[in-house]
């Protein structure tokens, strides 16, 4: 009937939500190409922003398009 949760490892985790902030893909691409849910990706990526204990503001959207076009440079 029920499955039981899976186990992840806490580096496993950040680095799950590396991709997403350090990539062009969205958070669904990378949740699907790690087989795991998209919520459950979500929810790591809203708590390692809470547990950020930077000062720094987000980069606005210009500024990631920057930050990808230099990338791939």
């Amino acid at each position: 009937m029920g499955s039981t949760p899976r186990k992840y490892t806490q580096e496993y985790k950040d680095e799950a939500v590396r991709l997403v902030l350090d990539s062009d893909r969205s958070l669904a691409e990378v949740a699907r190409s790690l087989g795991i849910n998209e919520s459950t990706l979500g929810n790591w990526a809203t708590k390692a922003k809470k547990d950020s204990d930077s000062d720094e503001k987000p980069l606005s959207v210009s500024e990631r398009a920057d930050l990808i076009e230099l990338r791939k440079k």
